[in-house]
């Protein structure tokens, strides 16, 4: 038998893999712990859910604050004495360089 290709069968033709894919299914479909595990399973389900529109709505709010500040700060440039030439204008728009007064 050195060699022999090793292979589990049951009673009924099943195989190893098959039990192992059984409990795997159990697990899958929240059947392991009963109705107590399926409610936890959906709460939990929800609760992700819940977070990623969340993350979304922060996210939002945050780039609508950042694109309000920069309108802000674009008046208040203009609003300067003598202006703001072309070059500075799209500086302050990517928000690299602000103008320094004097300069």
């Amino acid at each position: 038998m050195a060699g022999a290709l090793a292979r589990f069968e049951g009673p009924l033709g099943t195989t190893a893999t098959d039990g192992v894919r059984q409990k795997f299914d159990l697990l899958y479909f929240a059947q392991v712990f009963g109705q107590s595990c399926r409610i936890l399973v959906s709460v939990l389900g929800i609760t992700i859910v819940g977070l990623s529109v969340t993350g979304v709505l922060v996210g939002m709010r945050k780039r609508s604050a950042r694109l309000l500040g920069a309108a802000s700060r674009r008046r208040r440039v203009a609003a300067m004495p003598g202006g703001v030439s072309a070059e500075w204008s799209s500086r302050i728009d990517d928000r690299k360089v602000l103008p320094l007064a004097g300069r």
